[in-house]
């Protein structure tokens, strides 16, 4: 409530049509695929009439100079691989971390990821979908940018969830809640697929997997 919110690759505007209805002060929004902005411009405009909401078309991966926000509610795809040329491109556009480590490698998310705390203001929080590979893939780049988030207090939280609760894919993914501004707490890990959690409500299971309620 009362939060600029940004999600760089808004997709149909899910996202940002539920923080208008939060109450969201404003709203803004991007991705490379301009049907989806097609759509993402008519469920926004419903969900905020006033027109407060713009939509840009841009790449995902490149950051918006000038622009920072309180808050960034984004599912980049998951997994996505981006190509050297891309790699170059981004590595101009991406901030690295306190200590200069910065993503170098191949994976789309860990890019997403630095641009994400550079667009943040200084009190600002990211709420991030991302795959399990961001979390346990042994790759040197991707270990390196994870235990620097880690270390100087980035992360906040981890929620893994299991398949299912991606629509169309029985797949596994994570919830990683970021912070601008380090945190010298631990990092809150919640495994939704623990059997601590079964008949809590949280989830259902279905006869192939996990379903949210």
């Amino acid at each position: 409530n009362g939060k600029s919110v940004f999600d760089p690759a808004c997709g149909f505007g899910s996202f940002l049509a539920e923080a208008s209805f939060a109450g969201a002060s404003s709203l803004t929004g991007s991705d490379i695929d301009p049907h989806a902005l097609q759509r993402a411009r008519l469920l926004t405009f419903f969900a905020d009439p006033r027109g407060s909401i713009a939509l840009a078309s841009e790449n995902s991966l490149l950051r918006s100079e000038g622009k920072l926000f309180d808050r960034i509610l984004c599912a980049p795809p998951l997994g996505m691989r981006i190509t050297r040329s891309d790699i170059e491109e981004c590595a101009h556009a991406v901030m690295p971390l306190e200590d200069g480590t910065a993503p170098s490698g191949p994976h789309g998310e860990d890019y997403f990821i630095a641009r994400t705390l550079a667009e943040l203001n200084d009190d600002g929080i990211a709420v991030l979908h991302v795959s399990p590979s961001f979390l346990y893939q042994q790759q040197k780049s991707r270990r390196e940018f994870r235990q620097a988030l880690v270390a100087q207090g980035h992360i906040d939280a981890v929620i893994e969830l299991a398949g299912g609760c991606v629509p169309g894919t029985a797949a596994k993914s994570a919830i990683v809640i970021l912070s601008k501004n380090p945190s010298e707490c631990d990092v809150l890990l919640i495994d939704a697929t623990s059997g601590a959690l079964e008949g809590k409500g949280y989830f259902d299971q279905t006869r192939r997997q996990w379903s949210p309620t």
